[in-house]
């Protein structure tokens, strides 16, 4: 089957994991902001990776049909608030 972009290749991924499973899906990315940081020299490269990784986190972030779970990790440090609202977050989900 083709598909038009790699956002609904994604998303066709996760629902067919999902129906065929008959469990919502788990998905883990190590290092999201990876591929940017590797090109931040090129602006104009390193934005359009930026803007094909938010095509494809959008459709976890849609996906609560069928995702249970997403942990992002990334590699640039974030500001103490930001820890804190992480911090908030992983209290309330497991609550």
């Amino acid at each position: 089957m083709p598909y038009p972009d790699h956002r609904s290749r994604f998303r066709d991924l996760i629902a067919r994991i999902t129906q065929s499973t008959g469990q919502r899906v788990v998905i883990l990315v190590d290092e999201y902001d990876k591929p940017i940081l590797d090109r931040i020299e090129d602006p104009a490269i390193a934005l359009q990776i930026r803007e094909a990784l938010k095509d494809s986190y959008s459709v976890i972030k849609d996906g609560d049909a069928y995702v249970k779970f997403a942990f992002l990790t990334g590699v640039s440090k974030f500001s103490k608030e930001a820890r804190n609202v992480v911090a908030f977050e992983v209290q309330r989900v497991k609550a």
